[in-house]
């Protein structure tokens, strides 16, 4: 799936895993972090950004970025520690980005995921909620919480088209303070 960034989809029970995993708890499994690179590395190289899928490290560290999806289910919020409901998502997303599990989800992983989530054949389509597919507003369950996306995508002649994939942000206060700066001395 290519938009906003490349990326390719797995299942997480296709790599051992409920979907609802930590990023630390998916850092600190090193032969599953090998076998996810070796995922991204082989789909790095069928998109042709590659010549060889081991030497993705190398040549395309970054992108494609890799999804680990599952089914909407209750899980752990990292940030906050409250409990995230399978009703508050519609798929549930974890990614790896640079060989890390990321903390939370990156922006255009947000819009991809939606927009792989309206088409069938897609591993996200298959993971996603059935009643929220003909609903433009996709709910994402990453391990900081829950992000949105709209998404509109129609199937058309020539295959499905675009019309909206959008991401919103959140910004929070991190810093308030002042600064006293002394009077200037008079000659």
């Amino acid at each position: 799936m290519d938009i906003g960034n490349a990326h390719v989809f797995v299942r997480a029970r296709d790599v051992g895993l409920a979907g609802t995993e930590t990023a630390a708890e998916i850092d600190a499994d090193d032969e599953l972090r090998h076998r996810l690179e070796r995922i991204r590395g082989t789909a790095a190289c069928k998109m042709g950004m590659i010549s060889d899928p081991a030497r993705s490290r190398a040549e395309s560290p970054a992108t494609p970025i890799l999804g680990i999806v599952s089914p909407p289910a209750d899980y752990v919020n990292d940030l906050t520690h409250a409990t995230v409901r399978a009703a508050e998502t519609d798929v549930v997303s974890r990614l790896m980005f640079m060989q890390q599990a990321h903390k939370a989800y990156a922006g255009t992983s947000t819009v991809c995921t939606g927009v792989a989530s309206r088409l069938p054949g897609t591993v996200v389509h298959e993971m996603t909620r059935r009643e929220t597919l003909d609903r433009m507003v996709v709910r994402i369950g990453h391990p900081a919480g829950v992000i949105e996306t709209e998404t509109r995508v129609e199937m058309g002649g020539g295959g499905p088209v675009v019309r909206r994939a959008t991401l919103g942000r959140t910004a929070r206060r991190i810093l308030e303070g002042y600064v006293f700066v002394p009077e200037p001395e008079c000659s």
